[in-house]
């Protein structure tokens, strides 16, 4: 009999993991279908704040995850791989001050088309306050609409990651999501 030492079982477990990571970034980069798939979930999602009706006296909004549903960080994701690097959050902000993340196929696009028909969007994400004028200079620069301080919810000051907060904030402040997207397409 022949036993695999521990060792070679996570080191190949590992070496899987880091190979399906790599097919998951080059799809999304390069895949036609990821770019439909894209497309066709701002359709789906524009249905949807089409259909809704507010309650009484509410505005609508839709509530957006930004990482990975509203702008493209593959790009992190890549340089990840190519230097065998996990995630920290010195890196992560290294790349967020680089205002390099692009934005999805769609994503520019329906964010005008939800305060063209009457509602807001909110853009809600985990990078930290410091990261705030970054974020804001990249989200302009890919032409999202109304990019502010009241739009733009990061995670909070003291470090929480907890985005229930963040939606009851876009509610007090007189909307009825319509809306709500925290779904990724690149997990």
């Amino acid at each position: 009999m022949h036993f695999r030492q521990p060792s070679t079982v996570a080191g190949t477990a590992q070496q899987r993991l880091a190979d399906q990571t790599v097919f998951a970034v080059n799809w999304m980069q390069q895949s036609g279908e990821y770019s439909a798939l894209s497309y066709q979930a701002f359709n789906a999602a524009e249905t949807a704040f089409n259909q809704a009706r507010p309650k009484p006296g509410l505005k609508k909004a839709v509530v957006v995850d930004l990482d990975e549903t509203m702008i493209d960080n593959s790009a992190y994701a890549g340089w990840q791989i190519k230097n065998h690097q996990p995630f920290t959050n010195a890196s992560w902000s290294r790349w967020t001050q680089a205002r390099k993340a692009k934005a999805l196929p769609g994503a520019v696009e329906f964010s005008h088309y939800v305060n063209e028909h009457g509602g807001r969007i909110f853009y809600v994400s985990n990078r930290d306050q410091k990261d705030y004028s970054a974020t804001v200079d990249n989200l302009k620069a890919l032409g999202f609409a109304d990019v502010t301080p009241q739009t733009l919810l990061l995670k909070s000051a003291d470090g929480s990651t907890n985005k229930v907060e963040r939606f009851n904030r876009v509610e007090k402040q007189g909307y009825d999501i319509a809306v709500l997207s925290v779904i990724t397409l690149m997990t």
